[in-house]
């Protein structure tokens, strides 16, 4: 149990910052991760279509909670996110002084053939993706999980506070 006081302090030194872990973190070995300690949501909730409302020339992102496996329009594993990947329109484009990913290879295991399935490639769970309104008012609908393999935990997205709103 944390006391209000306490609880205020730790917000206000997380909240929105970006920290990085591991050795030589600076170098880019370490991994970055966006925090955001009130708004972090349980696996186990019914995933809902999160309304953000964004101004033109502001920026929205996204936190993976977990792994998140994209494929393009012909079906083949992709890494690099687009805005429709989140729901969002052609209004939108991807903010890379923002955006902090990081992708790896994953050999799922396969319970029905107790053996490994085939190699995917994944979005490692921690990446940030920021997109950027380039024009356009209103709210807009973002999926709270995205990809595929959702059935294996695949693709949980949390959508950061107010702190990532805001025109450059």
């Amino acid at each position: 149990e944390i006391g209000d006081d306490d609880w205020a302090e730790i917000e206000a030194a997380f909240n929105g910052a970006t920290l990085r872990t591991g050795r030589a973190s600076t170098s880019g070995y370490g991994g970055n991760f966006a925090c955001s300690v009130v708004e972090v949501a349980s696996p186990w909730v019914k995933a809902k279509a999160t309304e953000i409302d964004c101004p033109e020339g502001g920026t929205v992102s996204f936190w993976l909670l977990s792994d998140a496996q994209l494929t393009d329009e012909w079906g083949n594993p992709k890494v690099d996110p687009i805005p429709a990947d989140f729901g969002l329109d052609t209004d939108w484009d991807l903010n890379r002084p923002e955006t902090a990913l990081s992708a790896r290879r994953v050999w799922p295991w396969n319970r029905q053939y107790n053996s490994r399935d085939m190699e995917i490639s994944v979005i490692e769970a921690g990446s940030v993706i920021s997109f950027k309104r380039l024009r356009g008012e209103g709210a807009v609908s973002c999926k709270s999980r995205i990809g595929i393999g959702q059935e294996r935990g695949f693709g949980r997205v949390a959508v950061l506070g107010a702190f990532t709103f805001g025109a450059d």
